[in-house]
């Protein structure tokens, strides 16, 4: 069919003049299999990245109805690539208050901030699924706010799994809140507008994205603040001074020349220098008995077998 196709249309049959192929060869059909393969995978991997599908039937769990419909697709949504992409589960769970949310251990409603955050990080069951994160990877997040605060205070809180800790350390979820959500609430508290509430729950998953290494481009996901970026570059600036002025400090000593002599008496320790070198000199020293040393380190944590750690205010 091919071949008559050819014959009887003039560029075919100019093609045919030019090149001698033949149609029926084995190389040929490997050779036309070959780029019908390639299509269709094109195809398939276009579809896959078209529709995001997660792990989850929901990412968002608007208790408090606070999340417009707006905001609860855009979170949806982001969060359901953020899974493909990277594996983490992230979730945002609102009330509306910690008395009559309805969330019971032991026969006990849980009223306070850190145990309902840790309660649902490791054992409630959202659609069917208990806790948050992969089976062995610890790999959850939750974003836990209310409209209104517990007994002492706190209102939101971030619980971070272990798989994740390294990413988003205590440190960062803390600022996170403090640069996004706080405000938001802060604002709400004073004129009852949840609208910033809205956009600082979008700003804040988007800032744990990006620290778990998942970054989009739609300008709907753009934050507001790039606090993040500014901290390492502030901390890039105080390693910058330091250096100069360690070396602001080494030429002066180089400068006073070697016949400069100085004794001091750091624990029986002296400086010399003449015309053969210079050196340290001395039967003890700063540190020569001892040193600084820690015997404990400081580590956040929500308790439970999968949270890490995490950050509330």
């Amino acid at each position: 069919m091919l071949t008559e196709f050819l014959e009887k249309n003039p560029f075919g049959f100019a093609f045919m003049n030019r090149f001698t192929i033949d149609i029926q060869s084995p190389q040929f059909l490997a050779f036309v299999g070959i780029l019908i393969f390639i299509s269709l995978s094109i195809e398939s991997s276009l579809q896959i990245d078209a529709s995001p599908t997660g792990s989850r039937v929901h990412y968002v769990y608007d208790r408090a109805g606070i999340i417009n419909e707006d905001y609860k697709n855009l979170l949806d949504n982001y969060l359901r690539l953020l899974d493909d992409s990277t594996t983490a589960e992230v979730i945002v769970y609102t009330i509306s208050d910690f008395i009559g949310h309805g969330i019971v251990k032991d026969g006990q409603e849980i009223q306070d901030r850190d145990t309902l955050s840790n309660y649902i990080f490791n054992e409630l069951y959202l659609d069917g699924i208990k806790g948050i994160g992969k089976g062995g990877e610890d790999n959850g997040i939750l974003v836990l706010f209310s409209s209104k605060p517990d007994s002492a205070g706190g209102s939101m809180r971030i619980e971070v799994g272990k798989g994740l800790e390294g990413n988003i350390t205590d440190g960062i979820a803390g600022e996170i809140l403090d640069t996004y959500l706080v405000p938001a609430k802060d604002t709400y508290v004073k004129n009852g507008n949840f609208t910033l509430v809205n956009q600082g729950l979008l700003d804040t998953v988007v800032a744990l994205g990006k620290y778990i290494g998942y970054s989009n481009n739609d300008p709907n996901y753009k934050l507001t603040r790039e606090t993040q970026q500014q901290s390492q570059v502030d901390y890039f600036g105080v390693i910058i001074i330091a250096i100069i002025f360690l070396t602001v400090i080494l030429l002066s000593f180089r400068r006073r020349g070697r016949n400069w002599r100085r004794w001091g008496s750091y624990g029986g320790a002296g400086w010399y220098g003449d015309s053969s070198g210079s050196g340290w000199s001395g039967r003890g020293g700063i540190g020569g008995g001892g040193g600084f040393s820690g015997g404990g380190h400081s580590s956040g944590g929500g308790g439970g077998h999968s949270s890490g750690g995490g950050s509330g205010r």
